[in-house]
């Protein structure tokens, strides 16, 4: 039996509605973390700091046409 679990705790609740909205944003920007970044308001560092925070896997949205990914570089300096 497939059961979806309910967040409990405040930032649960936080946490799954963020991981949502930034989903959306890179689905909507065709896979650009920086187009999306720029929609949401914030910096593509910042996008990449929650994207790791929240264990997002974006793996599975397909990238807009254009330059191809690099998955060897660093996206921005690691502070988190």
């Amino acid at each position: 039996m497939n059961q979806v679990t309910t967040p409990r705790t405040l930032r649960e609740i936080m946490d799954a509605y963020e991981r949502n909205i930034i989903v959306k944003a890179v689905e909507a920007a065709g896979g650009s973390r920086t187009v999306a970044a720029r929609a949401l308001g914030i910096g593509r560092c910042r996008l990449y700091a929650r994207i790791h925070r929240l264990k997002i896997d974006l793996s599975k949205i397909p990238a807009r046409a254009g330059r191809p990914r690099k998955q060897e570089e660093e996206p921005c300096p690691k502070k988190w």
